[in-house]
């Protein structure tokens, strides 16, 4: 009863900001208003993140405001003298109407949705679709979802949604409907990271305490259908011929540090390397500042059919690939835009068996011909592209 009072209650909510969402559109908007807001207002992350701090440090005319949901967030950054405001708060209201651009990295509930129609909407993303997105999905949304996404908050399309290049357009137009002119291929300012150095890392303190390591990132996506159907997280070391010994042992002779780093939705796996020794982490974003600027730091990544790899290509580092639950995934979960096989170009295991033999023989390489295929930028400057693109309608505005 509790779980249907708050569903009407929030479907209430939407009715009452309805009207006031519709009159939005014939308030002027300050084009030097810039609102920023990440993973519904939970994280201080991703490509809105380098964006918000690329803004700050370049561009002191621009009212730079990051909008979150997250106390802590919010205390780190007023701590740090940045602009920052609570998403439901009097002020974050404020900034929402006067903003004249937002920078989204889900969807409207990155801020505050019933403010800001009339808003540009710049749609960052979080990564370049390999599995399908947005209206290609195959998983059915809930009842709950579906009545919610009735409602014209969530249907409003970015002014501009940015790319790495034009290999993702058809995919990034069927899946949010929108225009190839919408599309910019500016890079994703995440990875600008990759390029600065960083001392103090995560990463660089365990491999001081390992001299030569090599240090291997496994990054697995998302398993929709196991928290929606299944209610449990997905556990890769669980299966899959895993024989816990044999990982151990060959992460000794071949002196490999692994890292472990699940979807947030999947890590429920911290007491994993009481199990595999010391040198196994399992990390999560409690123990970084930027994971893309700790990612910088990998030697190896391994990942199955996560975004994570086109973002590493930038690297030019050697990949494995791990489709371990390859056909249930696409059954069950989600189906993909591409072929897999020719798309992700990489050493690929399809059980644990092969993913160690693949570490003991040393037989994994950089992809070829895979960086120019997808980027059309191969640099550090995603983020200085994107906010000249912006500052250009600033003045197209004029």
């Amino acid at each position: 009863m509790k779980i249907i009072d708050t569903f009407a209650y929030h479907i209430l909510q939407e009715i009452i900001h309805l009207p006031g969402w519709l009159m939005q559109r014939f308030r002027k908007r300050d084009p030097m208003t810039w609102v920023f807001g990440a993973w519904h207002g939970h994280a201080y992350s991703d490509n809105a993140r380098a964006v918000y701090e690329y803004t700050l440090c370049k561009h002191p005319e621009i009212n730079a405001i990051w909008l979150t949901d997250n106390k802590d967030v919010f205390c780190s950054l007023k701590a740090n003298n940045k602009p920052v405001a609570m998403i439901h708060s009097k002020e974050g209201k404020r900034h929402c109407l006067q903003a004249g651009f937002a920078f989204i990295t889900i969807d409207a509930r990155d801020l505050n949705k019933w403010y800001i129609n009339g808003v540009k909407q710049i749609w960052l993303w979080h990564g370049m679709p390999l599995k399908k997105i947005g209206c290609d999905m195959d998983v059915m949304a809930t009842i709950k979802e579906k009545i919610r996404f009735k409602f014209p908050y969530y249907a409003k399309k970015p002014y501009m949604f940015i790319s790495i290049g034009g290999f993702w357009d058809a995919a990034l137009q069927s899946a949010f409907k929108i225009s190839a002119k919408n599309i910019i291929h500016t890079g994703l300012p995440r990875n600008d990271a990759f390029f600065s150095s960083l001392n103090n890392s995560f990463i660089n303190s365990i491999k001081l305490r390992h001299k030569n390591a090599i240090v291997l990132l496994y990054m697995p996506t998302y398993r929709d259908y196991k928290i929606t159907r299944e209610h449990q997280a997905f556990n890769p070391f669980s299966d899959f011929c895993f024989d816990r010994d044999k990982f151990v042992q060959v992460l000794e002779v071949k002196n490999i540090i692994f890292l472990y780093k699940g979807h947030f939705n999947d890590l429920n796996t911290n007491r994993l390397h009481e199990q595999f020794g010391e040198r196994f982490f399992v990390i999560d974003d409690s123990m970084y500042n930027n994971l893309y600027a700790e990612i910088s730091n990998v030697d190896v990544l391994i990942t199955d059919y996560s975004s994570i790899y086109f973002d590493f290509l930038l690297l030019n580092k050697p990949v494995i690939l791990a489709p371990f639950d390859y056909n249930e995934y696409l059954q069950k979960s989600r189906s993909l835009y591409f072929d897999y096989d020719s798309t992700m170009i990489g050493t690929k295991a399809y059980n644990w068996n092969e993913l160690l033999q693949i570490l003991l023989n040393e037989s994994y390489e950089v992809p070829k011909n895979a960086l120019s295929k997808y980027h059309l930028h191969h640099d550090g400057n995603s983020a200085e592209r994107v906010v000249q693109l912006v500052l250009n309608e600033t003045r197209t505005d004029d």
